[in-house]
């Protein structure tokens, strides 16, 4: 759900100071296992740059969920070494937040 194309599965990979999202679609072959949901049956799959985000602070981790959306859609939150948070909805970056006596980084996850 990190794409607007609702029928293509995307990948996030966080880089220490970008974050590359990949689709993902079904080679040619004959499938061993059984499919995941949604992906076509075959026996490999490619990944594809979809897009990718330059971030100004090095990345620490990161965490993804609809963020009080309607849920059609998955954003993704970066946290860096020095406690900015930034906000991704899947083409575009839509808003960074510095936590304020931030110290160091640690877990991080979406609760809905």
């Amino acid at each position: 759900r990190f794409l607007s194309d609702a029928n293509r599965f995307g990948l996030a990979v966080l880089h220490p100071r970008k974050i590359v999202v990949y689709s993902i679609t079904g080679g040619g072959g004959q499938a061993s296992a059984p499919h995941s949901v949604g992906l076509q049956d075959s026996g490999y799959h490619t990944l594809g740059k979809a897009y990718e985000h330059t971030l100004d602070r090095p990345a620490f981790n990161m965490t993804k969920g609809p963020f009080g959306a309607c849920g059609k859609s998955e954003y993704i939150a970066v946290q860096s070494m020095d406690g900015l948070i930034a906000i991704i909805e899947q083409e575009r970056a839509t808003m960074s937040r510095q936590l304020s006596k931030f110290l160091l980084p640690g877990p991080f996850a979406y609760c809905a």
